[in-house]
């Protein structure tokens, strides 16, 4: 069974020195694999790419917490 996931990069802190940014991932919402929930994690992921966050659509064997 695969699972569809929609998920957030965010930046969560930084170090002055070496100028690096870490950042975290956020699962924003899962469902099993079907063409229907990828069609609409895709809207949802537009309108979001459109509000300026970093959000992106995966595939896994495995639903994540």
């Amino acid at each position: 069974m695969m699972y569809i996931n929609l998920i957030e990069t965010y930046e969560e802190a930084g170090d002055i020195k070496t100028k690096r940014m870490y950042k975290a991932t956020r699962v924003l919402e899962q469902e099993e694999a079907t063409d229907e929930a990828a069609a609409r994690f895709h809207e949802k992921r537009i309108k979001l790419l459109a509000e300026g966050k970093d959000v992106q659509i995966v595939r896994t064997a495995v639903l994540w917490d």
